[in-house]
């Protein structure tokens, strides 16, 4: 057995975050999100804020929103305001998901009243009354 396969799964998984294949990257994020690492937070913050691949970007967002750690706050709120729209609206889920308590229904993105950000895009949501489904 070779060095780099003794170290964790998820000290791998962090280091394919900066793979120069992005579909490696986007892979990475989506299994640490998926399995709730919060150790790699930071590694997934740092992946946010310095991939130039909208699809890595918007990968590690959603995986920061799996896991709903309160460090990742600042990031996605940077996130939500600036980047693709896939960027922006993963983050926007990523932020509502962190500050919904458990147990609760999450409503649709686009009455997150925070950011305006479909507005800034020059899209227009007119927001209902009553809507059970998005």
């Amino acid at each position: 057995m070779n060095v780099a396969d003794a170290r964790p799964l998820v000290e791998k998984l962090c280091s394919a975050l900066t793979h120069p294949e992005g579909e490696t990257a986007v892979r990475a994020a989506w299994i640490l999100g998926e399995r709730r690492e919060s150790e790699a937070v930071a590694d997934l913050i740092r992946a946010v804020e310095t991939a130039a691949d909208s699809f890595v970007n918007g990968s590690a967002v959603e995986a920061l929103g799996k896991i709903a750690d309160p460090r990742a706050i600042g990031c996605l709120e940077a996130a939500a305001k600036q980047g693709t729209v896939r960027v922006r609206i993963a983050a926007l889920n990523a932020l509502h998901l962190l500050r919904e308590p458990r147990g609760r229904r999450i409503p649709c993105v686009k009455s997150v009243p925070e950011f305006d950000v479909f507005r800034s895009l020059g899209l227009n949501f007119e927001r209902k009354a009553h809507s059970p489904s998005c």
